[in-house]
């Protein structure tokens, strides 16, 4: 849809319902306000979601796949697989487990 926008909408406001508007503008990340007020009006919300938990998740499983790959390596090398390896990866795999829980528990609440 690149039509060019060519009417304008005027919206009469006082100091302090403008001041909320560019405070909730802020709070969903845009900087244009035309651009918020657009999406506000077509879609009647915006769903600003905090994806730091999936980075940690991410961060958790890379590390857990790169024991996982150093096992197998060793395990073809010299045959041997180590209990301390295991257990590491084990850790892992709980810490991924305790943060996917908070998540579920955390988006669960909110929606």
């Amino acid at each position: 849809m690149n039509e060019k926008r060519t009417i304008n909408a005027t919206v009469h406001l006082t100091p302090d319902e403008y001041s909320a508007l560019r405070e909730n503008c802020l709070k969903a990340n845009y900087t244009n306000m035309s651009a918020y007020m657009r999406k506000m009006i077509f879609d009647g919300y915006i769903l600003n979601v905090d994806l730091s938990d999936l980075s940690n998740i991410e961060k958790l499983l890379r590390r857990t796949s790169d024991n996982i790959n150093q096992i197998a390596r060793r395990a073809n090398i010299n045959g041997n697989v180590y209990a301390e390896d295991i257990k590491e990866i084990q850790n892992r795999q709980k810490e991924i487990w305790e943060v996917m829980a908070a998540l579920r528990e955390m988006v669960s609440g909110k929606i």
